[in-house]
């Protein structure tokens, strides 16, 4: 996921601790707009990428000086089709967020549909207000505008929020006091992201300062690694047959588990044929290099 700079380099603030013993809903209402602005991204790349499988194509700043937003601050590209389409979503964190504002909402997207110049199939709204029933259906009759233009529209009120954020109590954490994950999941969630830190945020769980994938081969050793697993072992060669690997997962949900395999196992499985001689029948492990005249091989 791609966020504007001034998102990407704000210091995250949490949201204080709850003033009630037993909270039912998350106040994104009170949220600082930029945290509530990055919540939002964080909320639909989870969605798209965890539930639905579709990948994050960019998020664009709002309302940053010299960025044409045509309407929109999110949108997500999705490849499940033939054909790609794309859906938009706007975050509004204001106060009395009413009809007028509204109208005025559909009205830019509208007005600047035809400079996006891409195949868009929704828009959706994300406001931090709660909105009633006979207020949605009365929207959305001025929203049958997008649907003249074969748009899907969707309003997404705080009620509707805070149900979509009850499959991801790690993105709680991540904005607001420890004290709401431990009100709405239990201690014994709390105590699993404070083990293992945030899945799917990529936090380190074994090997600190993970940067780029690395591979080494030197003679019979081999090592790779990319950032969620590590494979080192010794490989077979035709002096010897000894070999063993292990492997290592890296992540907030398979923290420090490693694996090892021994010889016996790695030859049984992979190595089926290793000790043929080379001269009596092909190894089933071995590609002959047909490029040059020599007698080489790969694995």
């Amino acid at each position: 996921m791609q966020l504007p700079e001034y998102i990407e380099n704000a210091e995250i603030i949490k949201y204080q601790a709850p003033t009630v013993d037993r909270p039912d809903r998350f106040p994104f209402n009170l949220m600082e707009p930029q945290m509530f602005e990055r919540f939002c991204c964080d909320l639909v790349n989870y969605i798209m990428s965890y539930k639905l499988h579709c990948s994050i194509f960019n998020v664009l700043p709002i309302g940053t000086i010299g960025q044409k937003q045509y309407g929109a601050d999110i949108f997500v590209e999705n490849n499940e089709r033939a054909k790609t389409t794309y859906s938009l979503y706007e975050v509004k964190r204001v106060k009395n967020y009413n009809v007028s504002d509204y109208k005025k909402t559909v009205s830019r997207f509208l007005d600047n549909y035809e400079k996006w110049a891409l195949p868009i199939d929704k828009f959706t709204l994300l406001v931090a207000e709660d909105i009633s029933a006979e207020t949605i259906v009365l929207w959305k009759q001025e929203a049958k505008k997008l649907s003249k233009i074969k748009i899907e529209y969707e309003i997404v009120p705080i009620s509707q929020l805070n149900i979509w954020v009850r499959d991801f109590p790690e993105l709680i954490y991540k904005y607001f006091h420890e004290a709401w994950v431990e009100s709405f999941w239990g201690e014994a969630a709390l105590w699993h992201i404070k083990k293992y830190g945030i899945f799917r945020f990529e936090e380190s769980a074994s090997w600190v300062g993970y940067v780029n994938i690395e591979k080494e081969i030197y003679e019979d050793f081999f090592s790779y690694k990319n950032s969620h697993v590590r494979i080192q072992g010794f490989l077979p060669s035709k002096s010897k047959n000894s070999l063993n690997c292990i492997v290592e997962f890296r992540n907030g949900k398979f923290s420090h588990v490693m694996t090892t395999l021994n010889g016996k196992q790695l030859l049984e499985r992979y190595f089926i044929g290793c000790e043929i001689p080379m001269e009596e029948s092909e190894h089933p492990y071995l590609i002959k290099n047909v490029t040059n005249e020599c007698d080489t091989f790969f694995l």
